[in-house]
């Protein structure tokens, strides 16, 4: 198994306890703490948000869907996904369903034009220019780098019809340096056909770690992002899809915690170890086992990859 460790810069998931209709603000109004090594496009930090919290149900609808420029006081074009904040070398933009979200209207508030059940991420874009702290501003307490979404069914001049993802209240401060981090492979010890005893029973699990060393002090948060080079196989949560060179069938690598918890893909998670005040080495415990995917296993040798992005807050 092949583990390419690389890195963003990313900001945890904060949960916020937020009335219907009423603003959400990104990353909580903290200080988002972001490296200042940071290439152009990368992503320099990640906040999450619930269907419950924008809309105050399991399930959102909208009829449309408005982007605020960096100092909030226009909108930007229908199609724009990516708008600049009015701190320097920071831009913005909203996941929905896992991909971008653009501006956009069915110009009838009776009309569908977004629907989601999935969890919204708002990502803080490395832009050209120079990388400068600040807080987020905007023209007015209303007006504000940040998303309008409005409820399908309610018109858009209907008091409490619109909600709120605002970036306003929190703020962004740089600190030199990133955690360094090597590639690895972990090799798993051969096994046989007849040691699994039928789709999801895993065989032959090692212990190893994703190493980190000289990570700088002061991130409030590191974290690190998992994703399955190639996919992960569906209905077996924390397996990994064989990549090219595999000969077995029926069978994947399987990834999962400390705790035996099958691994988390796409999402950031906090490396526990990472001490804010000395900085230094830290890691993150895993294992990997064989696990069955299929009625029979054909035996041969099995391949899986996982990349891992670092991120900060």
């Amino acid at each position: 198994m092949l583990l390419l460790v690389g890195w963003t810069s990313s900001g945890a998931q904060n949960s916020d306890s937020l009335l219907r209709g009423a603003t959400v603000i990104a990353f909580g109004g903290s200080a988002v703490k972001l490296p200042g090594l940071a290439p152009q496009g990368a992503i320099l930090a990640r906040y999450y948000v619930t269907p419950q919290q924008i809309c105050g149900a399991p399930k959102c609808s909208f009829w449309r869907v408005q982007i605020f420029l960096r100092n909030g006081s226009g909108v930007e074009p229908e199609g724009t996904v990516l708008t600049q904040t009015n701190v320097s070398g920071v831009s913005a933009r909203l996941l929905v369903n896992g991909v971008p979200q653009r501006v956009v209207t069915s110009g009838n508030k009776d009309i569908l034009a977004v629907e989601t059940s999935s969890v919204m991420e708002v990502q803080l874009i490395r832009d050209g220019r120079v990388l400068a702290g600040g807080p987020f501003l905007g023209s007015s307490s209303s007006l504000t780098t940040g998303w309008r979404f409005y409820a399908l069914g309610q018109d858009a001049m209907t008091p409490g019809s619109a909600s709120y993802i605002d970036l306003k209240g929190s703020s962004v401060s740089v600190i030199p340096g990133t955690c360094r981090a090597t590639n690895q492979t972990v090799t798993l010890a051969p096994s046989f056909a007849t040691g699994f005893s039928g789709p999801g029973s895993t065989f032959g699990k090692r212990a190893f770690e994703v190493r980190l060393e000289n990570c700088p002090p002061g991130f409030n948060q590191v974290g690190h992002v998992l994703t399955a080079i190639g996919g992960e196989v569906p209905g077996f949560p924390g397996a990994l899809k064989p990549t090219a060179g595999s000969t077995a069938t029926g069978v994947a690598i399987k990834l999962t915690d400390a705790g035996g918890a099958p691994a988390v893909f796409d999402r950031s998670l906090p490396v526990t170890s990472y001490n804010k005040a000395t900085g230094g080495s830290a890691t993150v415990p895993m294992h990997a086992s064989y696990v069955q995917t299929g009625a029979t296993v054909k035996p041969g040798s099995v391949k899986g990859a996982v990349q891992v992005l670092l991120d900060y807050q």
